[in-house]
């Protein structure tokens, strides 16, 4: 008995370690992500800045303006796509380990 004891807590151990590793992943993905994220918007504003700083009159401001905004509108639509891609992949994991 004493040994089935011993047995259970080193094996509900070994579960708790797998569930930090795999949260440690979640971690690193997320991070990774994030940052990725931030690149993409500073290229954003680097360019929108760098357009300002060119332009000479009214019109050629209000064209960076313009531009500004239509890719600030395009990134944002793929973000959301992708926040949507990765919200059915973690739906479809959650579900795979239901099915164990």
């Amino acid at each position: 008995m004493k040994k089935f004891v011993i047995l259970a807590l080193c094996l509900s151990s070994l579960s708790v370690f797998a569930d930090d590793s795999a949260k440690e992943m979640n971690f690193e993905d997320a991070k990774a992500k994030m940052l990725t994220h931030l690149d993409e918007r500073l290229a954003h504003v680097n360019k929108a800045k760098e357009c300002v700083n060119a332009a000479t009159t009214k019109d050629a401001l209000k064209a960076c303006r313009e531009q500004m905004h239509a890719e600030g509108k395009a990134m944002r639509g793929e973000w959301k796509a992708k926040k949507e891609q990765w919200k059915s992949e973690k739906q479809a994991k959650k579900a795979e380990k239901k099915a164990k």
